[in-house]
């Protein structure tokens, strides 16, 4: 069957490796992931990517290992988490390669506002490839409904770590709204990217 493949340019260099449409040296990506498919799926293996913004940086649920995989800056966070299939999952990577957000770990993964806190290795920041994709990696797709993906030049706030806008705790926030644009909580700031 026929795949849905959406793709966007990285945007136009603003400074080193901040392009219109994504900054490599921090930010966030929040979406709602459905999965049509559930961990231990018959015949469903390997990555399925839910963003892809170069090798170096992506998201992906790894079928194999029943796990996330991020990527960010070329070190590798997993979280082990299972899916079911038709169920909603809120998701929020954040990161930033200059200073950790929390600890000694550079990145996070929000699993319905679970904090899933890693990558204590500094990560090397490189330019977002020319195309960056959604739900695929230009050639595996994600195999289920991705929506309200935004990615901010910032870390989200989680009432403890990132940068408070004056949200609150919009980690949480985004959470209890439910599917939703995460920009009803966040507001527009910082926002560079919205496939709502």
């Amino acid at each position: 069957q026929s795949k849905d493949v959406l793709s966007a340019s990285q945007g136009t260099q603003i400074n080193g490796n901040f392009y219109a449409n994504f900054d490599t040296t921090q930010g966030s990506v929040a979406l709602w992931y459905t999965p049509e498919y559930a961990t231990g799926a018959s015949g469903v293996t390997g990555l399925h990517y839910l963003w892809y913004v170069s090798s170096n940086y992506y998201l992906a649920y790894d079928y194999t290992n029943s796990r996330y995989e991020q990527k960010i800056g070329s070190q590798t966070q997993t979280v082990a988490s299972t899916l079911v299939a038709g169920t909603t999952y809120g998701l929020i990577t954040r990161w930033d390669t200059q200073n950790v957000i929390q600890g000694t770990n550079y990145a996070d993964l929000s699993i319905n506002d679970s904090q899933n806190f890693g990558i204590t290795t500094q990560p090397t920041v490189s330019a977002p490839a020319s195309t960056i994709y959604i739900g695929t990696d230009g050639t595996t797709a994600a195999d289920g409904i991705i929506e309200g993906l935004t990615v901010y030049r910032r870390v989200l706030y989680d009432g403890a770590n990132g940068i408070n806008a004056g949200n609150g705790d919009e980690v949480a926030t985004i959470k209890l709204t439910g599917g939703t644009d995460p920009t009803l909580t966040t507001g527009s700031w910082d926002v560079v990217f919205a496939l709502p």
